[in-house]
């Protein structure tokens, strides 16, 4: 009795550690894709449907002195209180990282704001919270970004 414990003991070892050594990390090449993808929609979109193309029902918004946006329909009202036919926002992803379980994951990179008129630009950093949908595809869950970037 005490050896059939012992065989099933190590057996369940085995198993475990093949089970580890097999798991593989999310790759996160391809959230770094969808955010490029969701730059490039600003570039030929203009960035109010960028916004509301890549935001989750449960998206939000941290923007500079207000209080947190939260939910699509509340982002979709305060993109609509501004125009952004006078500015181009892209910016670049510099890393991301998914999950154990593949749900959630986030990127950060620099953004870049340019004046149409003036081709005065800003810039800045920021992070965007992702959230994978029942049918794969990734929507924001929260973003947000810090200005006062200088050029290098």
């Amino acid at each position: 009795m005490f050896m059939k414990w012992i065989i099933i003991v190590l057996a369940s070892s085995i198993m475990l550690t093949n089970c580890a050594k097999t798991h593989k990390e999310p790759n996160s090449s391809a959230l770094l894709e969808v955010d490029r993808s969701f730059s490039l929609f600003s570039e030929k979109n203009g960035a109010n449907a960028a916004f509301l193309a890549f935001c989750h029902n449960e998206g939000v918004l941290l923007k500079p002195n207000s209080y947190p946006i939260v939910g699509l329909e509340s982002v979709a009202q305060y993109l609509q209180s501004g125009s952004d036919s006078s500015y181009t926002l892209t910016w670049e992803p510099i890393s991301a990282h998914i999950a154990q379980s593949g749900e959630l994951g986030y990127t950060y990179g620099t953004w870049l704001l340019t004046s149409k008129e003036t081709e005065q630009e800003s810039r800045g950093t920021y992070v965007t919270i992702w959230k994978q949908n029942a049918n794969g595809d990734w929507r924001f869950v929260l973003d947000s970004g810090n200005s006062g970037l200088s050029k290098e």
